[in-house]
């Protein structure tokens, strides 16, 4: 997650909530400062920090993952990565 995208859910979150950076700041027993920089993408807390953060507001950092599409031809390559070293070599250079 890019810092600039943590920061968004942040302040998207504590705006929600009616929450000033010095209230959460407060609840998180935290600096102003460091909610600032948060929201701002000038600093990234780990993912513990931002599930703690949002927490305190009765909000869930949601992650997940999917299968991305890359267009590549997976067992081909399996079958490259199979081939012995001279087999390899053969194999580039015939195409």
């Amino acid at each position: 997650m890019e810092a600039a995208a943590t920061g968004e859910l942040l302040r998207e979150a504590r705006e929600r909530h009616g929450l000033s950076r010095e209230a959460l700041a407060i609840r998180a027993g935290t600096s102003k400062q460091f909610v600032s920089e948060i929201e701002s993408g000038q600093d990234s807390p780990t993912v513990d920090a931002l599930c703690e953060l949002l927490q305190l507001m009765g909000e869930d950092l949601v992650l997940g993952m999917e299968k991305r599409i890359t267009g590549i031809d997976l067992t081909l390559n399996q079958a490259n990565l199979n081939l012995s070293p001279p087999s390899s070599l053969q194999s580039r250079w015939r195409r």
